[in-house]
């Protein structure tokens, strides 16, 4: 029995399922410092937290990718930059990787 469509490519794929299974157990512990930079942001420059934008991939069309928001004038701040420099900033793109839109490897870069 051929098993075809999103099910084969989610669940039969290793890669796939690993890399979803890693980035959910990472999202989960990762959790608090989201939430935590997402208040800060917030309070420092009461504007959107995240920034998303439209990314083409090769094989998956174009699909949306998470960031905080860091790149603002007034960003210039020892906070932002310290996002920036530890790459805190690009902690929401586990989102994507739990969607199968990334893979795990490319969030480590």
């Amino acid at each position: 029995m051929v098993i075809e469509g999103k099910f084969s490519d989610y669940f039969l794929d290793p890669k796939k399922a690993l890399n979803r299974i890693v980035g959910l157990i990472a999202l989960i512990f990762c959790a608090p410092v989201l939430i935590c930079i997402s208040v800060a942001i917030k309070l420092t420059s009461g504007g959107p937290v995240f920034l998303i934008e439209n990314l083409s991939s090769g094989d998956k069309g174009v699909y949306a990718s998470w960031r905080f928001r860091t790149s603002h004038a007034q960003s210039q701040s020892f906070f932002y930059a310290f996002l920036c420099e530890s790459r805190l900033e690009l902690l929401p793109q586990l989102v994507n990787v739990v969607r199968g839109d990334l893979s795990i490897t490319a969030v480590l870069r």
